[in-house]
């Protein structure tokens, strides 16, 4: 699955970028494309956009303000 996300689907030019997506409309093309061109994949991109849309509760810890990363800027006046 890995392999899948980070280079195989990045380079069938549907804009899907290797870090992986949650986001539906960059899941979308990518399914299509799968669907048409790369039938060996449809069950790794079928889970993926089902759970997506089901947002069951183990992914929210992975998606939203779990990886938020937060920075303080110090005041260095005076």
């Amino acid at each position: 699955m890995r392999t899948l996300c980070e280079v195989d689907w990045p380079s069938q030019q549907t804009n899907w970028p290797s870090e992986g997506s949650f986001d539906l409309q960059l899941i979308n093309p990518l399914y299509r494309n799968i669907l048409n061109v790369h039938p060996d994949q449809i069950p790794y991109i079928s889970t993926w956009k089902t759970n997506v849309e089901k947002n069951p509760s183990w992914l929210k810890a992975c998606r939203g303000d779990a990886h938020k990363v937060q920075f303080v800027q110090f005041d260095r006046q005076g």
